[in-house]
């Protein structure tokens, strides 16, 4: 893959649009944030593949377990963004492998609370180091005004993104689009 070029004085994509109301696609935000996690992912799937025998999918739910505690399947759900089914198929190869272990909620007989196993454990010890020195090599690529600019960002663009989201619902979804 070719390395995109850092633009030193980037035109305002937006000023761009309300000029002309173009805005070449390479320029879109979406795909500006689409072409960055699949590099992202691409690494880290290749990397767990490697290492760990896991699907990226797989890490996820076994990251979120780590930092929340147990969960249920739904609340794993949401926070990892899966879909369900893709989520069911990761709980039951994580299950099958021995790296989390599920049981009926408390008070919900119809969920599952999934907590991780021991192996779980062992393999984020292991790669804790990693993950931990891949956040700092990408966070030290910018200045801090620049990191704290890029999370104030980020979060703009999720509330952005639920808000169309909104709006596709109350409009039987016929506004999606790129």
């Amino acid at each position: 893959m070719a390395r995109p070029t850092v633009i030193k004085n980037p035109e305002d994509p937006l000023t761009s649009l309300e000029a002309d109301g173009t805005l070449a696609f390479d320029r879109f935000v979406t795909f500006k944030v689409n072409q960055l996690s699949m590099a992202f992912e691409r690494q880290w799937t290749r990397y767990m593949r490697d290492r760990a025998g896991m699907s990226l999918a797989q890490w996820r739910i076994v990251a979120t377990l780590a930092g929340a505690g147990p969960c249920t399947f739904t609340q794993v759900v949401q926070r990892t963004g899966m879909n369900k089914s893709l989520c069911s198929r990761c709980v039951a190869s994580l299950e099958a492998e021995g790296f989390l272990e599920s049981h009926p909620t408390p008070g919900d007989s119809r969920s599952l609370t999934l907590s991780l196993r021991r192996k779980a454990t062992k393999l984020i010890d292991q790669l804790r180091p990693v993950v931990l020195e891949r956040q700092r090599m990408l966070l030290e690529s910018l200045t801090a005004s620049e990191r704290i600019a890029l999370y104030s960002a980020v979060d703009k663009l999720h509330a952005a993104a639920a808000r169309w989201e909104q709006r596709d619902d109350k409009d039987g979804g016929e506004s999606s689009a790129a």
